[in-house]
């Protein structure tokens, strides 16, 4: 008597769709909708792509994190939940060739980050994710940038009107230059309209996410894993523009600068060791006016006329603004009277 054979033991799970298959795997594939079978079906692994979109967006949406976090620059990094991640996860800063092992020493860098970053700029930083798309069945790539409003541009803040925020990221390929013109178009704005330019430093970044696939515990060989975060490569803009030689505003190597000195140090990497390793790794010097004794050049197209102009506003506003708030150190008020600041020494 001959044993009857149940095809689906002879078949191997992950045989499917084989060019291998033996004769009576192809039979069975070939008759079972006759049969009324239903072929048992391999659920794939959630896309890496799909991951880390929900990611991204579970994080926007959640109510604990306002738009403007103050963990800024740690979302720059994270794009992916942690559970998700290998253990031996790297990231990889390229502008710096800097590179951190292991999944709880890259969380508590990020952190790092945040706190060394707004301890010297505005605390007003923000990050926001672009578009996320994939570069292979393992890759995936997130692109994202981090604005501030520089320290130089701080005291814009304490102006009466409305904040208007301009980022100048655009101007990258341009050299930098000082207008009169410029310093009375924002005055005038903030006189005639109540709206103040204020200028945003913007980081533009992308992030290239790794993955590999990891077999769940208790599975057979012919079991489904799962995707797991294996490493973090970082590329900047700005740094790779600047590799290129067509970075030529100092303003956006200055905003280039600041965020990899104080915002992407190691933590166990000393600040003199990190600025001296930051100041080395790009070509700094190949932007215009980039030196520490280098001054901003003045625009061209415009003559001496704007800058005598804004002298004598600087002048009238002074003069206009001691007379009303205190005239006795004028000696008389512009619009009205004389004031004697005190009685005659001798009398006649």
């Amino acid at each position: 008597r001959r044993r009857k054979v149940n095809p689906l033991s002879t078949m191997r799970l992950g045989s499917i769709g084989s060019p291998k298959l033996s004769l009576l795997g192809t039979a069975f594939l070939l008759t079972c909708p006759a049969l009324g079978l239903q072929l048992p079906r391999i659920t794939p692994p959630t896309d890496p792509r799909d991951l880390v979109i929900k990611h991204v967006r579970d994080r926007e949406q959640s109510g604990d994190i306002p738009p403007k976090q103050r963990l800024a620059l740690a979302c720059s990094v994270l794009h992916c939940p942690q559970p998700r991640w290998s253990e031996e996860a790297t990231f990889t800063q390229r502008a710096t060739d800097s590179r951190i092992v292991g999944r709880s020493s890259i969380v508590q860098t990020t952190e790092s980050f945040d706190h060394d970053f707004q301890s010297d700029s505005s605390p007003d930083v923000s990050c926001a994710v672009g578009r996320i798309s994939s570069l292979s069945a393992s890759e995936v790539a997130v692109q994202w940038n981090v604005t501030w409003v520089p320290p130089t541009a701080g005291w814009l803040l304490n102006l009466p009107g409305e904040k208007v925020l301009t980022p100048y990221n655009h101007l990258s390929r341009e050299i930098s230059v000082f207008s009169w013109g410029a310093v009375g178009r924002l005055l005038g704005d903030v006189v005639l309209t109540g709206r103040v330019r204020v200028p945003l430093a913007c980081i533009e970044g992308r992030s290239i996410l790794c993955f590999r696939t990891k077999r769940e515990e208790g599975k057979n060989e012919t079991g489904i894993g799962h995707w797991e975060l294996k490493s973090i490569k970082e590329e900047l803009s700005y740094a790779e523009d600047l590799r290129r030689g067509v970075l030529k505003n100092r303003k956006c190597a200055s905003d280039l600068r600041l965020f990899l000195e104080t915002g992407r140090r190691p933590p166990a990497v000393s600040w003199t060791e990190w600025e001296s390793t930051v100041s080395m790794c790009l070509p700094w010097r190949s932007v215009p006016g980039s030196g520490s004794l280098d001054i901003e050049p003045m625009s061209t197209d415009e003559g001496s006329t704007p800058a005598l102009i804004f002298l004598i506003f600087v002048a009238t506003t002074l003069i206009g603004f001691a007379n009303l708030l205190a005239p006795e150190l004028v000696g008389q008020s512009l619009f009205g009277p004389p004031n004697i600041i005190q009685d005659p020494f001798y009398s006649y």
